[in-house]
């Protein structure tokens, strides 16, 4: 087997795991406090959205070019991939070093 020098991210709910490897042996490790459910909660918060359809927004993301959002009062827009993502990146700015 290779001994590759990588990063491993673990993005869960609510904290990311780093490992550090060098010639295949872990030689560092980290968890910070900030995974999916802080960028549910902001794409929830900026698009006035329920939760679970945060999450389904989330995950479009992934697939999607231009997403259909329909927040709270039933406003439905149509947004970009960056439009989305522009909201996290304040978010982002707002959490100095735990941010990724």
């Amino acid at each position: 087997m290779r001994r590759l020098n990588i990063a491993l991210v673990d993005i869960g709910a609510g904290t990311s795991d780093i490992a550090i490897t060098d010639l295949g042996t872990v030689t560092a490790y980290g968890m910070v406090p900030v995974a999916g459910v802080e960028v549910t909660e902001s794409l929830s918060d900026h698009f006035l959205l329920d939760f679970p359809d945060a999450e389904i927004v989330k995950k479009e993301l992934t697939t999607e070019k231009e997403i259909n959002i329909i927040d709270i009062l039933g406003m439905e827009t149509t947004n970009s991939y960056e439009e989305v993502l522009q909201p996290n990146a304040k978010w982002k700015a707002s959490q100095g070093s735990y941010a990724c």
